[in-house]
C-alpha cells in the first residue's frame, strides 16, 4: 500500500485561495511535526493499494469533530468546501476520502490507543502557546450518524429479531427530539476560545452525563453543562475543588 501524494497545487488553486480562513491559522499554530511521529506510516514497502497519508485523515477527522459533522457529511464537506480541502492539504484535483475511509481511519486509531496520545499532544500545544485561559470549561455532546444502516426491523411473519447493523458498534440514541443510530462526540472546551480540552468517543447510547467527569480538566475555575451534566454529587465535588 502507498500513500498518495497530495496538495500539488496548480494556478487554479492559487486564484481560489486567497483569502485567510480561520482554519489556515490554526494549521500554522500547530506543530504537525511530532504529531505525524506519532501518527506513523500508513503505507508499506511494494506495490498496493493507495491510501491516504495519516496527516490528511486525522486532519479530516479534526475538521468533523470541531464541526459536529457525522462521517457522511464530513465527505460532503471535504468535496465542496475550500477552507476544509486546504486545511486537510487537498489540492482542487485531489479526490477526497469518502465516509468509510474515515470511519476505518478512526477505527485505526483507536486501535493503536492514539487518538489519546494525538488529541493530548495538540492540546499541549495550544496550551504551550497561551491560546487555552484556562477560566473555564464548557461541556457538551453531539451525535455521529454511522455510515452504516440501523438495523432493519423485522417484516411481518419473520421471527421477531431484527437484522442487524454491518457497524456492530454503533446504537440507537435520543437528545430532545432528535433520534440517530451511531456514536456521540463529548467535548470539553475551552470557554474563551472554544478550543477542544478533552474529548470522549461513544455509541449513541451512552447518556451525556456518564463521560462528563473525565471532560473536566480540573485545573480551570468553573465547568459549565446543560441540566443533563447535573448531579448533585458532581456539583458538591467541583464546589470543593
Amino acid at each position: 500500500m502507498v500513500d498518495r501524494v497530495l496538495g500539488q497545487l496548480s494556478l487554479a488553486d492559487g486564484l481560489v485561495w486567497s483569502d485567510v480562513t480561520e482554519l489556515d491559522q490554526i494549521s500554522r499554530v500547530i506543530d504537525w511535526v511530532p504529531i505525524k511521529a506519532l501518527l506513523g506510516q500508513r503505507s508499506g514497502p511494494g506495490r498496493g493499494n493507495i491510501s491516504y497519508p495519516a496527516e490528511a485523515l486525522l486532519r479530516c477527522l479534526l475538521l468533523g469533530v470541531w464541526n459536529n459533522l457525522s462521517d457522511p457529511s464530513l465527505e460532503a464537506q471535504l468535496r465542496d468546501r475550500l477552507s476544509f480541502r486546504r486545511f486537510a492539504g487537498f489540492s482542487l484535483s485531489d479526490p477526497t476520502p469518502d465516509h468509510s475511509t474515515l470511519w476505518r481511519f478512526r477505527e485505526e486509531l483507536k486501535c493503536d490507543g492514539l487518538i489519546d496520545r494525538v488529541f493530548y499532544e495538540i492540546t499541549r500545544q495550544l496550551e504551550q502557546k497561551g491560546l487555552i485561559v484556562k477560566r473555564g470549561t464548557l461541556i457538551d455532546a453531539s451525535f455521529m450518524q454511522a455510515a452504516a444502516r440501523p438495523p432493519a426491523k423485522p417484516k411481518k411473519g419473520e421471527e421477531a429479531t431484527a437484522r442487524p447493523s454491518a457497524d456492530g458498534e454503533a446504537r440507537w440514541g435520543r437528545k430532545g427530539n432528535k433520534t440517530v443510530f451511531g456514536y456521540k462526540v463529548h467535548n470539553g472546551v475551552d470557554d474563551a476560545h472554544t478550543l477542544i480540552r478533552r474529548m470522549d468517543f461513544t455509541d449513541a447510547s451512552v447518556t451525556d452525563t456518564e463521560p462528563a467527569d473525565g471532560l473536566i480538566i480540573g485545573d480551570e475555575k468553573a465547568a459549565y453543562g446543560d441540566q443533563a451534566y447535573y448531579t448533585h454529587a458532581r456539583h458538591a465535588r467541583l464546589k470543593q475543588a
